[in-house]
C-alpha cells in the first residue's frame, strides 16, 4: 500500500457537506503510519500511527493512536471516524476472489489491489 494513491471521501446528506482527503500509507515492519491531507485546504493534516497486535484468520488487527492534527478538528465529518478508531482495535480483512484482492477496514473502506 505504500505506492498507492488513495482518496477518502465522506459526505453528509442531511448537511450537504463534504470532506475529501489523500491517504498516504508508510509501511515500517509492524507500524503503518497515515498521512491524511485535504487537498482543498493544505493547512489541514493529520497523522496516525497504526500498530500491529495480532494476526487472525479473519485478518490484521492494529492498535491506534493518533500522532499530531494541524488544526482543531472538531468540525470535520471525519472526526467521527477518528473517535470510534480511538475506542478500539482495527481490522484489516484481506479478501481474495478470482477477480483479484481487496482490503476491507472497518470504517467501510475497500482498496481494491489491481
Amino acid at each position: 500500500m505504500n505506492k498507492l494513491n488513495i482518496q477518502l471521501g465522506y459526505y453528509d446528506l442531511l448537511s450537504n457537506n463534504s470532506e475529501l482527503y489523500n491517504v498516504h500509507f508508510h509501511i515500517n515492519g509492524n507500524n503503518i503510519e497515515l498521512k491524511l491531507r485535504n487537498p482543498d485546504d493544505n493547512h489541514l493534516q493529520i497523522k496516525l500511527n497504526m500498530a500491529l497486535k495480532k494476526v487472525t484468520l479473519q485478518g490484521k488487527i492494529y492498535s491506534y493512536e493518533p500522532i499530531f492534527t494541524s488544526k482543531s478538528n472538531a468540525n470535520l465529518l471525519l472526526t467521527n471516524t477518528l473517535g470510534y478508531l480511538e475506542h478500539g482495535d482495527i481490522m484489516l480483512i484481506r479478501l481474495s476472489s478470482p477477480g483479484g484482492k481487496v482490503t476491507l477496514t472497518p470504517t467501510g473502506m475497500i482498496v481494491n489491489h489491481i
